[in-house]
């Protein structure tokens, strides 16, 4: 079951709960509460070949995501999980907070398009949600977030070898929003073996609701692919494929060919 929003998810668990009660032999009771302890003030999910360390105000590590390894570990600052997504091959950092003075590097490991949700909830108690989607990240680069920035602009740092920006991330749309279109920056590329190029998605609109890829080649012995950067192995010829996930709507596919 898919519900969008944070107001429609509690509605939906609501339900189920009741449903439970009703239609099911046993007494629920009080213990179906959520306890205190999963009431995290932020939950970060970043897809993308990274590496993930959190630490304290004072520079204490509180705990380190690493791209690959199964994790699932709590702490007095939260929740932190590592799970491998199926339909995209990546394996995705997820981190719940429940205190916000901390902060948040994210390390890349090679070249790749980089999907990140933020929610977290305001000084008013609301839940507010802000992502960026695919978002071109070189090897090396760093993201940095601290909580209250996010909270109160929506900026985050990204650091390359000789320079720094910042970005703002973006909103959630208010309803679901399907992709309409959906297509690669690049039609045709020729590459020489053992060169890399990142291919970019180029979403319309750009604040659809799910945004998550899945990349295929024809022959990865040719033309390997992953997160968007593709590779050339030897001489031949391959087409690249972008499968975009649309919960809502058909698959979208676009495809390019590239030569060795």
């Amino acid at each position: 079951m898919f519900a969008h929003g944070y107001a429609e998810k509690e509605e939906a668990t609501n339900k189920i709960l009741e449903m439970l009660e009703k239609d099911c032999k046993f007494d629920l009771g009080d213990d179906a509460d959520v306890p205190e302890s999963m009431k995290y003030l932020s939950k970060l999910i970043v897809s993308c070949p990274v590496d993930v360390r959190i630490t304290s105000d004072d520079g204490k590590v509180i705990a380190e995501l690493k791209d690959g390894e199964l994790q699932d570990v709590s702490n007095d600052y939260g929740r932190f999980v590592v799970v491998y997504n199926y339909s995209t091959g990546d394996y995705q950092k997820i981190i719940y907070l429940n205190q916000q003075n901390v902060k948040v590097e994210i390390i890349s490991n090679d070249d790749g398009l980089v999907n990140m949700t933020y929610s977290l909830k305001n000084h008013d108690n609301n839940v507010i949600v802000k992502y960026m989607n695919n978002q071109p990240l070189n090897k090396e680069c760093k993201i940095n977030i601290e909580p209250t920035s996010v909270e109160k602009n929506g900026k985050i740092v990204i650091l390359n070898k000789t320079d720094e920006n910042y970005i703002q991330l973006e909103d959630e749309a208010p309803s679901y929003t399907n992709v309409d279109n959906a297509v690669l920056s690049d039609e045709s590329v020729s590459l020489y073996i053992g060169e890399r190029k990142l291919l970019k998605i180029l979403v319309e609109p750009e604040n659809a609701s799910v945004q998550d890829v899945s990349w295929y080649s024809s022959d990865p012995e040719i033309v390997s692919v992953k997160d968007g950067k593709i590779e050339a192995l030897s001489e031949g010829n391959a087409i690249i494929y972008a499968f975009m996930h649309d919960k809502k709507g058909a698959s979208y596919m676009q495809c390019s060919e590239y030569t060795a």
